[in-house]
């Protein structure tokens, strides 16, 4: 019996360091915040003008781009100038770092 307890507790404080873990490491950076306002949380479904970045398709140029210029630029593909929504204005004063941050953030969950 005393084994089996021992067991279970092990089992318990190793879920709950798991849960903790992934909890801190899907962590937003600061600069999300911009995003969130219209596209929420990734994976959240509670997008007020923009799609759900965590099923976003784009590599990190193509996603770096629309950040930088909106929902339309030159080289865009024509099928994804515009959302069904809104469109997005360009985002200034959002830098590299924080593109590949947000980047990294948007997709952790692949």
């Amino acid at each position: 019996m005393r084994l089996d307890r021992r067991l279970i507790v092990a089992m318990a404080v190793g879920l709950v360091t798991l849960a903790a873990g992934c909890t801190l490491g899907q962590r937003a950076p600061e600069a999300y915040s911009r995003c969130e306002k219209c596209h929420g949380m990734p994976g959240g479904g509670n997008q007020k003008g923009g799609p759900d970045l965590a099923k976003s398709t784009t590599d990190l140029e193509v996603f770096s781009k629309q950040v930088k210029l909106g929902s339309r630029w030159k080289e865009k593909d024509d099928k994804k100038s515009s959302y069904k929504w809104k469109e997005m204005p360009p985002q200034t004063g959002v830098s590299d770092e924080d593109i590949k941050r947000i980047f990294k953030f948007v997709h952790a969950g692949r």
